[in-house]
């Protein structure tokens, strides 16, 4: 009985962390796709240390500027995605401080510009993403 109650409370306080962890963003798949030159501010989430945007330098490259991200006790990736929808996983930036950094990522060339219209800090344990660029916003 007493094992019984101890597995619930841990479903119960982990269930409780990983709802509040992740972060609401808009990922409407109408939002626009981003051009060459186009800027999107990161959502800053403090209790991750994100903060920065991601610019698109080329049809092949992604630009994060002036990144920042304490990568402590969370695995992370950064990903394409088209409102909800993965487009593709980037780079795993788990176990990495980032601080006021600039990281170039390359865009693979199965994916086009149009594919996309956000860019994700995403925590696969919380099937969540945890900030988020995006290129466009409901009008």
């Amino acid at each position: 009985m007493a094992h019984s109650i101890r597995v619930i409370a841990a479903v119960v306080v982990t269930s409780m962390l990983l709802a509040g962890a992740g972060c609401r963003l808009e990922r409407d798949d109408q939002f626009p796709s981003p051009a060459v030159g186009s800027t999107a501010t990161f959502q800053e989430y403090p209790r991750w240390d994100i903060s920065g945007s991601v610019t698109v330098v080329d049809a092949h490259t992604v630009r994060l500027n002036d990144f920042t991200f304490h990568g402590e006790g969370l695995t992370t990736d950064i990903r394409l995605q088209r409102g909800d929808k993965l487009i593709k996983v980037l780079s795993d930036i788990s176990a990495t401080t980032y601080d006021h950094a600039t990281v170039d990522l390359t865009i693979p060339n199965t994916v086009a510009l149009s594919d996309f219209n956000l860019v994700t800090v995403y925590a696969p344990a919380l099937s969540s993403p945890v900030s988020g660029a995006s290129f466009g916003g409901k009008k």
